[in-house]
């Protein structure tokens, strides 16, 4: 059976790579439920600000420069997120696992250093790693939100791992409630179809 695996593209279509089909969702999230850490000083929030408008317009090395600037006057956890996740768009991997990790290990409540080691990880196929970063967080938070998130990785982590469809099916169910974020909702459906299109397939 040709392998399906669900990778990154931020338009979402399906992909062939090698001996199969990969499928992934978008390059960045910035949901801000449950989230509480900021940027204590106003150069490095500046600095900030400008990195950020780089990243979206492209300008990688320049946004990278800012942040380890903004870092070396703060180092906050916000900061770290962007400098890895910038990092992960030039999939350079390990470096951006790296990044979150010391992100992680500034302030291990902000939830998106877990989601996106995980997307680095799924990205590199450790697979079991991956898991392990999105159940902690889930073991370490009370939000549905982020937990729902976490699940939708999850749902990624079995559909790539051997198209494991019960177990991604069922982790897709349990994060359905993104489907009420605005920013999220047509990039989960398109996966969804995607998954539920194969996987019943399979059942044929």
């Amino acid at each position: 059976m040709k392998k399906i695996i669900l990778i990154k593209n931020l338009l979402i279509v399906l992909t062939f790579i090698s001996c199969g089909k990969k499928l992934e969702p978008i390059k960045s999230h910035h949901p801000q439920d449950d989230l509480n850490q900021e940027i204590v000083d106003d150069y490095a929030q500046e600095l900030f600000d400008k990195a950020y408008d780089e990243y979206d317009d492209g300008e990688f090395e320049s946004a990278k420069s800012k942040l380890n600037k903004a870092i070396l006057i703060e180092k906050n956890t916000v900061l770290y997120n962007k400098l890895g996740t910038i990092q992960l768009a030039e999939k350079e991997y390990s470096k951006a696992i790296r990044t979150f990790q010391k992100g992680r290990k500034i302030d291990d409540k902000y939830w998106p250093n877990y989601i996106n080691e995980a997307r680095a990880l799924l990205a590199l196929e450790k697979y079991v790693d991956a898991e392990k970063i999105l159940k902690l967080l889930q073991s370490d938070t009370d939000s549905e939100y982020w937990v729902a998130y976490a699940n939708f990785y999850l749902a990624i982590r079995y559909f790539n791992d051997e198209n494991q469809c019960a177990l991604a099916l069922d982790f897709l169910e349990k994060s359905e409630t993104l489907k009420s974020d605005n920013d999220l909702n047509e990039i989960y459906t398109k996966i969804e179809n995607q998954l539920r299109n194969y996987c019943g397939q399979q059942r044929i």
